[in-house]
């Protein structure tokens, strides 16, 4: 399984992974488990920082600054770029 990295920020700074092979080892059988276990960083407290989540800030940041007007007619015609 490929392994998913990150930097955790709070409460302590450390790098943190997560595997799907996490997923549903904590309890017997997948019926006891919760869908906490298959959720990335879960238990890895409020802050952790990834390659997609910085990614996905660098590319929607723009739009908060932006005045509504023109962000708006961006936001109507950014799906066809999507396909």
């Amino acid at each position: 399984m490929v392994q998913t990295w990150g930097v955790q920020i709070m409460p302590t700074v450390a790098v943190v992974a997560w595997s799907g092979a996490d997923c549903h080892t904590a309890t017997a059988t997948a019926t006891e488990s919760s869908l906490e276990d298959c959720v990335p960083f879960a238990d890895r407290g409020p802050l952790v920082f990834t390659l997609g989540f910085f990614i996905t800030a660098c590319l929607f940041l723009p739009f908060g600054r932006y005045q509504l007007k023109v962000c708006m007619s961006h936001v109507y015609f950014m799906p066809l770029f999507f396909f």
